[in-house]
């Protein structure tokens, strides 16, 4: 029996929008696309090669694109934390032990006692803290340790 075949609609991408082309076509058209954007990777590749054979003609060492980053992967550098002597836990309950404060003060208490942190938002930090510990309890705005 011979072999019959489809013939697929062929629709030009500018007379109709995404939302009436079936996933044929519009598998088509981005399989289209992703070439066309694969040439011209590869053109303005070409061109950077050439603009970089230029610069190292004239004296100037050029560096593999993505590599500029300063630990030399093409990746931000990971931002290690900070080794402290002991858990934020026990600086609140230190601090809070002298009486009660509120989120701010015991924020900026516990980073004068030492703490080490890289959070833009610190005090969030000692929020979650103090809403999770059943030995922390909060009245008129302020945070108190709860008597034993």
């Amino acid at each position: 029996m011979p072999e019959v075949r489809r013939l697929q609609r062929v629709r030009p991408s500018s007379d109709l929008s995404v939302s009436q082309l079936t996933l044929n076509e519009l598998q088509a058209e981005l399989g289209r696309r992703v070439q066309n954007l694969q040439k011209q990777r590869e053109e303005l590749l070409a061109k950077l090669d050439e603009v970089d054979r230029e610069l190292e003609n004239v004296g100037l060492v050029v560096a593999a694109p993505g590599t500029d980053r300063s630990n030399g992967n093409g990746r931000a550098p990971r931002r290690r934390k900070p080794q402290n002597d002991r858990p934020l836990r026990e600086y609140l309950i230190e601090i809070l032990g002298d009486g009660p404060r509120t989120l701010k003060d015991v924020s900026e208490a516990v980073l004068e006692a030492g703490y080490q942190t890289t959070s833009q938002k610190f005090s969030n930090n000692v929020n979650v803290v103090l809403h999770k510990d059943e030995m922390f309890t909060k009245e008129d705005g302020m945070w108190r340790v709860v008597p034993a």
